[in-house]
């Protein structure tokens, strides 16, 4: 879902595609493995951005550029869509209510889609134009769902036992199984990213979250670090 730029990834249109948005005028390129997108805003003024990450694989791609303020990325304003190979204007591809856009501003990525598109995120933030933003894994990795792997790893190198847990059909305690979970806690393994949520409840929490990542491991009382949102059917 979430990879570093390059010809293998990139999927949308760069050879000289001009693209047009609120008076902005925007001139995709690409320079051996490498992709740009020369930007000439409403004052004249001309800035050339690297694209340096992509989100989106199956149906649509978003790009990010590099933003010379340490690890701050910012969205180029269009999505690609891959089907029909064609740019749209990325406030075109979110469901939204009439009149709202999708934030483009630098650092969207670092403090929205981070949290959901990547595996133990830490934002990290230095200052209002600075992150040094970092992450486990890029995309939803194993570790996202099974929590922490090394334990199980180790554990595991040896053959026997593994065969003995697969015939006596136990639970493997050093890794999370949400198949093995309760309802409820199956349901929380999905829900730190299929929910609507907040760190509210918890300001260590919140402080913890914002320079180390979310303390959630899978298994864990996702209520006990979050505040849901939650509504009933009318």
């Amino acid at each position: 879902m979430t990879q570093l730029a390059s010809p293998e990834s990139v999927v949308g249109d760069f050879d000289g595609v001009s693209l047009s948005r609120a008076g902005t005028n925007i001139l995709l390129t690409r320079q051996d493995d490498k992709f740009f997108a020369n930007i000439k805003s409403t004052d004249g003024s001309t800035t050339e951005r690297q694209i340096i990450m992509t989100t989106g694989s199956h149906h649509r791609q978003w790009v990010w550029m590099d933003t010379d303020h340490s690890r701050n990325i910012q969205a180029l304003p269009f999505l690609y869509l891959i089907h029909q190979q064609r740019w749209i204007p990325l406030e075109t591809g979110f469901l939204m209510p009439v009149g709202t856009s999708v934030s483009t501003h630098v650092g969207a990525w670092n403090n929205n889609c981070i949290d959901c598109h990547t595996t133990q995120s830490r934002k990290r933030r230095l200052n209002d134009q600075k992150m040094d933003t970092q992450i486990g894994q890029f995309g939803i990795a194993c570790e996202a769902c099974h929590g922490p792997g090394q334990e199980h790893i180790e554990a595991n190198r040896n053959p026997v036992r593994r065969y003995q847990l697969w015939i006596s059909g136990q639970a493997d305690p050093t890794i999370a199984n949400p198949a093995r979970m309760s309802a409820s806690r199956s349901s929380q393994v999905c829900g730190q990213c299929h929910g609507l949520w907040s760190l509210y409840k918890n300001p260590d929490e919140a402080k913890y979250y914002y320079e180390s990542g979310f303390q959630y491991r899978p298994s864990d009382d996702l209520s006990d670090s979050r505040f849901f949102w939650v509504t009933s059917p009318t």
